[in-house]
């Protein structure tokens, strides 16, 4: 009986720690913010969904291509782009869809579903790119790391035709985006609480404070001289543009007090022990009572 209550009481204590340590190892450090998507194919049509763009490919090269605006609340140490194809349509491609994330550095309009192919922005694919893999169930996932990593509050990316080498013009295929996100790992930011320093007095060291004395005579009042300040209107702020890179900004989000989870191992410890004690109460008491 011993034996099976700290079994039991080990059980309850393990399967806390999981769900706390779990529950620290998910942080929420970057998001998608806005997605949009140019396109200059005759037939293309908005999709519904917040998050959700076209990518498309014809002989003359690429057809639709998609920016994601992602923020960043915190110091990224691992990042994946995951992406969702529209249920029941998936694919409509001609030769093999070969899609690639590139990073950018050019403003652009948060959101289009589509916009003119003439206003899209520029992607940097020399500057950073990963290709996007395909697996059974229509997802598609790129490791972005490279892309988030280091000081800045957002980034932009796009996700745009991959070239193939292997075949004598460009693919011609069309993948519809239901979903897009991002999984990340690292450090979220934690807004920093200060409290004014309190200043003491200061300590006169050979006893107590002095208080002055006031000279024999007659008081001589000076008359406070009035300063007069000029008004002045002050100039309106300059707008400044907001950068897509860069420093990052102060974050306003909250901390997430995971760290709080593991108060509930000792808790529940206790709650097991009485419970164990309880009934190891009661069954003696019957047994007292049936003889």
């Amino acid at each position: 009986m011993k034996r099976r209550r700290l079994a039991m009481m080990g059980s309850v204590a393990a399967l806390l720690l999981v769900v706390a340590y779990a529950a620290q190892g998910a942080s929420d450090v970057a998001r998608v913010g806005n997605v949009g998507w140019w396109s200059k194919r005759p037939a293309a049509q908005p999709i519904p969904g917040p998050t959700s763009f076209e990518v498309a490919s014809g002989p003359d090269g690429a057809e639709s291509v998609a920016a994601l605006r992602i923020l960043i609340d915190g110091s990224v140490t691992k990042g994946t782009l995951i992406l969702t194809e529209v249920a029941n349509m998936g694919t409509a491609a001609i030769s093999a869809p070969k899609i690639e994330v590139c990073i950018t550095d050019t403003p652009w309009v948060l959101k289009t579903n589509p916009g003119p192919y003439t206003e899209a922005p520029t992607p940097a694919c020399d500057k950073g790119r990963s290709p996007l893999v395909r697996d059974a169930s229509g997802t598609w996932t790129a490791d972005i790391t490279s892309m988030l990593v280091g000081s800045r509050s957002e980034v932009s990316v796009m996700v745009v035709p991959a070239p193939d080498s292997t075949l004598p013009i460009p693919p011609t295929f069309i993948v519809d985006v239901a979903t897009s996100r991002v999984e990340t790992e690292g450090e979220p930011d934690v807004v920093p609480t200060t409290e004014p320093a309190v200043v003491a007095p200061p300590v006169n060291p050979s006893g107590p404070a002095q208080t002055p004395t006031r000279p024999s005579g007659p008081a001589v009042t000076t008359p406070a001289a009035v300063v007069t300040t000029p008004t002045t209107t002050a100039a309106p702020a300059a707008v400044v543009p907001k950068r897509l890179g860069g420093q990052r900004l102060a974050s306003t989000s909250k901390p997430k007090h995971w760290a709080r989870l593991i108060y509930l191992i000792p808790l529940s410890a206790l709650l097991a022990c009485g419970w164990v004690l309880g009934r190891k109460f009661a069954v003696e008491r019957t047994q007292l009572a049936s003889s």
